[in-house]
């Protein structure tokens, strides 16, 4: 394995050396193109300017979300050209994900680079993710995904919102009605306290369904904290939790679908920005528990039970090298293992060991490398 590793690595410098491409713009002029061009996106692993983007990438601001009659990430989503999002149940159950047809489990979906795909469908729900805290959603599309693994039909980066820079901590609480009960109560709260950023969000939802047996609550929070070692160097961990209690019914065939939930998810991630290389190196974990119970509605007699554990771990290092005025190269790896736990299917572990080798290009176009190999 450590030999097809240098192999690689030894192709990509090699390739990167013999056949340079010119960038469309100089660093003295990245300041201004940034501001004439505000919206930073990462389809090859390094920020740049969607003006210099020649992929298919389409972006939602945090302004852009707000505006949107969307109660939540995959309502949001309904709205981007190409996606198609197929509700699964009534508010607050899972829901699938399409991009230009593909099959859900083609999509990659991710917070702030961490993996919400799990191991028992090979989908991800994005009823999980809060929607407050979102600073920016990416969905890359085509041969541009192929940076982040093997998404055959896109992949959706969702990226939080950083931790506060002032002093002087702000806050914002809201508070919503809807018909069948439904109520919301959301807190943010951000500030920076020396060298520490910090930002927080929490939420619950009360929500009773069109049918008789059916209710919704729902708990969400999100914390991000930033230290700042020097100009150059920070270290940065966030945290999540999104837990429910969904219950649905009774249906036209007698049944009571019970469906509690539990994401528990985070970050630790370690950047050096100095004038030639911007480096990460992150550590990911997603831990989700999946509860499906069905139950007779008629004798309240238990049907079936199907209880899942699904466990992400991965390791992520990063580094984009502007070894020349007009050259960048970014190389990187990522490490991840899986484990599932099911009570009614097999239990199984997973290693994989990805290299994303090379990406570089004129303007927005690029050329990139991608390697894989399960372990």
């Amino acid at each position: 394995m450590k030999g097809l590793v240098f192999l690689l690595y030894g192709v990509m410098i090699f390739y990167c050396t013999v056949c340079p491409v010119d960038r469309a713009w100089s660093k003295e002029a990245d300041y201004d193109r940034i501001l004439l061009d505000p919206i930073v996106v990462s389809p090859g692993r390094s920020p740049v300017p969607s003006s210099r983007i020649a992929g298919q990438v389409e972006v939602f601001t945090a302004e852009d979300l707000h505006g949107l009659p969307a109660r939540n990430l995959a309502e949001a989503l309904n709205y981007m050209p190409g996606v198609d999002i197929q509700n699964n149940g009534p508010f607050g159950q899972a829901t699938a994900v399409s991009i230009r047809g593909s099959n859900s489990r083609q999509v990659l979906v991710m917070v702030d680079g961490i993996p919400f795909n799990t191991q028992l469908s090979g989908q991800a729900n994005l009823s999980r993710i809060p929607l407050e805290n979102v600073a920016q959603v990416e969905v890359i599309k085509g041969g541009d995904s192929s940076a982040w693994g093997s998404s055959l039909g896109g992949v959706i980066n969702v990226i939080t919102k950083p931790p506060g820079t002032g002093p002087k901590p702000h806050g914002r609480l809201t508070t919503s009605f809807a018909q069948f009960a439904a109520a919301k109560n959301s807190l943010e709260l951000d500030g920076k306290a020396g060298a520490a950023g910090y930002s927080a969000f929490g939420s619950f939802l009360h929500a009773d369904g069109h049918l008789a047996d059916s209710r919704t609550q729902e708990i969400k929070n999100f914390t991000k904290v930033k230290y700042d070692f020097n100009p150059s160097t920070d270290i940065s961990a966030s945290f999540g939790y999104s837990g429910a209690q969904l219950r649905y019914g009774p249906t036209n065939a007698g049944r009571i679908f019970d469906q509690p939930y539990i994401s528990r998810y985070g970050a630790v991630e370690l950047k050096t920005d100095t004038m030639e290389h911007r480096v990460s190196t992150a550590y990911k974990y997603n831990d989700q528990d999946i509860t499906t119970d069905t139950y007779n509605s008629s004798t309240g007699a238990r049907v079936s039970s199907t209880v899942s554990h699904n466990f992400y771990q991965g390791l992520s290092f990063n580094d984009v090298y502007e070894w020349h005025s007009d050259r960048t190269l970014t190389m990187g790896m990522d490490f991840d293992w899986h484990a599932l736990k099911s009570s009614n299917y097999l239990t199984k572990a997973q290693g994989q060991c990805a290299v994303a080798l090379c990406q570089f290009g004129l303007g927005g176009g690029g050329l990139g490398f991608y390697s894989g190999a399960a372990l």
